[in-house]
């Protein structure tokens, strides 16, 4: 190879990662600009062209044996985090925990785990300001407890929002950023990631008076 041809090689070898710097640089200046979710949805679907090859199952289930979500609602500046939520599978048992930073639901804000103690199920819940004072009890006893700490779940994310709905359109950008959008019942809803790796679902209602939800994925 002569020496011109190795210095365009060089170039283009420097070249290829500014072009992707550069473009997510741009991505995080919008946002900055005033530019919400929704406004870059809006964008992504005016000029690009949906990629009929790409499949929202891949989003459909969350196989790692330990992940975190942290749910917000608001928009931008104003967002501002309520819950988060951590399940772990060891041993074939699963443990679930669950932080309320403000009452939602009927519920207090508080620490909410469910988890198995000589195979028996309990739930157990503390106050926020004060961790150490916990109440236990049997799931079978609570129920509905049980069932809205698990609420916070990725099955309960995915099922809860329509995830596997047929009326999706998928876009790839800078050729490994993946984002989806679909409407679901009284809802629009989007996710994007790398690849086939969820980072961050958000969740507008039609209803102006229902909060637009934020879920990260870690």
């Amino acid at each position: 190879m002569n020496e011109r041809r190795k210095r365009i090689l060089k170039e283009s070898l420097f070249l290829f990662p500014f072009l992707i710097v550069v473009s997510i640089v741009s991505i995080g200046i919008m946002f900055a600009q005033g530019r919400t979710i929704r406004d870059t949805v809006d964008l992504v679907e005016e000029y690009f062209t949906s990629d009929s090859g790409m499949d929202l199952s891949v989003y459909a289930e969350n196989n790692s044996n330990k992940y975190t979500l942290k749910y917000y609602y608001g928009e931008k500046d104003s967002s501002e985090q309520y819950a988060e939520y951590t399940q772990k599978t060891r041993d074939g048992e699963t443990t679930c925990n669950l932080v309320l930073y403000e009452p939602r639901d009927g519920y207090q804000a508080g620490y909410y785990t469910t988890e198995w103690f000589y195979s028996v199920e309990y739930v157990t819940y503390a106050p926020l300001d004060d961790e150490n004072s916990a109440n236990s009890y049997p799931a079978e006893e609570e129920p509905y407890m049980y069932e809205y700490i698990r609420s916070y779940s990725y099955d309960s994310l995915l099922t809860t929002n329509g995830v596997e709905t047929d009326a999706y359109k998928g876009y790839k950008l800078l050729g490994f950023i993946s984002l989806y959008s679909w409407d679901y019942i009284d809802r629009t809803a989007c996710a994007w990631g790398i690849g086939s790796k969820p980072f961050e679902f958000y969740i507008y209602y039609n209803d102006s008076t229902t909060e637009y939800k934020k879920v990260t994925v870690h």
